[in-house]
């Protein structure tokens, strides 16, 4: 008997079956409401696991929950990430405000810290927000 493989998605193809852009899937991954893709680069993939997750995000947010009460109701938390198999640097740029890095790029991206630090540093009035 042959043993089904898990179907395996493109970032392209989880936009396409569930209907969410690849930048709002990008943000909940962030949140940690959906888990990273799997494998780094062009090898990085998408699960079936990434699907139904999706599916029960999207559910929440038409009920009307925020992505703070979303990620309190399926008791997530950014430690998700470590569980598949990454580890992450946390910065903290200003009250409520965070950069999540993953550890092993915290090196080639210290510059860019740096400035983002820089300019969270400045004031909402500097910035031009209100």
């Amino acid at each position: 008997m042959h043993e089904q493989l898990e179907p395996r998605f493109t970032a392209r193809e989880l936009e396409e079956a569930s209907g969410i852009s690849r930048r709002t899937i990008r943000l909940y991954i962030g949140q940690g409401l959906v888990p990273p893709a799997r494998g780094r680069g062009r090898s990085a993939y998408y699960t079936r696991e990434h699907l139904e997750a999706l599916a029960r995000v999207a559910d929440a947010r038409q009920r009307g929950l925020s992505l703070d009460e979303i990620s309190a109701s399926l008791g997530q938390n950014r430690a998700a990430h470590i569980q598949f198999g990454e580890d992450w640097r946390r910065f903290t740029l200003t009250d409520g405000v965070e950069l999540l890095v993953r550890a092993e790029d915290a090196d080639q991206h210290a510059l860019l810290v740096r400035a983002i630090i820089e300019l969270a540093g400045r004031t909402t009035a500097d910035s031009g927000l209100s």
